[in-house]
């Protein structure tokens, strides 16, 4: 694999055997959280863009 995977697959690791499994299940949780909050926001402007083109037609 190039240089740069090898690379990430390393810090990857690191970053495992750092972490305890409870510690990795809050880190995956809070990760699903913040994906889950972005589709909402991503949602609300297209809403709003949606709302203020009805608006000015």
């Amino acid at each position: 694999p190039p240089p740069s995977e090898v690379a990430r697959i390393q810090r990857e690791e690191a970053f495992k055997a750092k972490l305890t499994r409870g510690e990795l299940k809050n880190e995956k949780r809070n990760q699903a959280k913040s994906g889950f909050l972005l589709f909402l926001l991503v949602l609300a402007i297209l809403a709003l863009a949606l709302w203020i083109f009805q608006a000015v037609q």
